[in-house]
């Protein structure tokens, strides 16, 4: 088992995003913009939050809809649940933030494999690129948030890693390149293309912020 580099001494938690960070997922969101009426280029849950009673209402029970059908059919990525364990194993704390319902993400995680103690869902705070849910494990630790790393795939992610002062890493492999333009790469700290050598690439990113001194 690799053994986690001793530079990463500031580093006292790693969060992670769940869809397209630690499982595979295959949601359709094309379609539930459709579905719910949506339009193009808006968030699809603050969308909902602004409908009707009725309206907000049978929307979240689409996306509900979706959210299980992909639920189980998760499949874990190439070396998240060895990273996770390296991390554990090395006094590093662990916790997945995620946009998906709470019961949508303990089927994911029941069917990969994934056993991690903080596990935030949309329900438990507001959805990133919101920083709250975020914030709220940091303190939980009372750790500052400089000492904190957020992974995920999409650019919420890498919002909510800022607003929260924390370091952005975008995962960044060959299944969700597609979304992943230069506009939002820009905005990560560092990217990581394979889970095997997160810590080393974690490693030189920190070392060069601390030789630009």
């Amino acid at each position: 088992m690799q053994s986690v580099p001793s530079i990463l001494h500031p580093v006292k938690a790693v969060l992670f995003d769940l869809d397209g960070t630690l499982v595979h997922s295959s949601l359709d969101f094309p379609r539930i913009r459709e579905e719910i009426a949506c339009p193009e280029g808006e968030d699809l849950l603050h969308f909902v939050s602004t409908l009707s009673a009725d309206r907000k209402k049978q929307a979240e029970q689409i996306i509900h809809r979706h959210e299980l059908e992909d639920a189980y059919s998760a499949r874990i990525i190439d070396g998240a649940f060895e990273l996770l364990m390296r991390l554990d194993d090395s006094g590093i704390r662990t916790g997945i933030i995620t946009r998906n319902s709470a019961e949508a993400t303990r089927i994911k995680m029941h069917a990969c494999g994934l056993q991690v103690e903080h596990v935030i869902t949309r329900e438990d705070a507001p959805p990133k690129p919101d920083p709250g849910a975020l914030l709220m494990l940091s303190e939980a630790w009372a750790l500052e948030t400089e000492c904190c790393v957020y992974v995920g795939d999409y650019i919420y992610d890498l919002q909510a890693a800022k607003n929260a002062g924390m370091h952005a890493c975008l995962y960044h492999d060959t299944k969700n390149a597609s979304k992943a333009s230069p506009w939002f790469i820009e905005l990560a700290d560092f990217v990581c293309n394979d889970f095997d050598v997160f810590e080393f690439g974690l490693q030189e990113y920190l070392s060069a912020k601390v030789f630009s001194r």
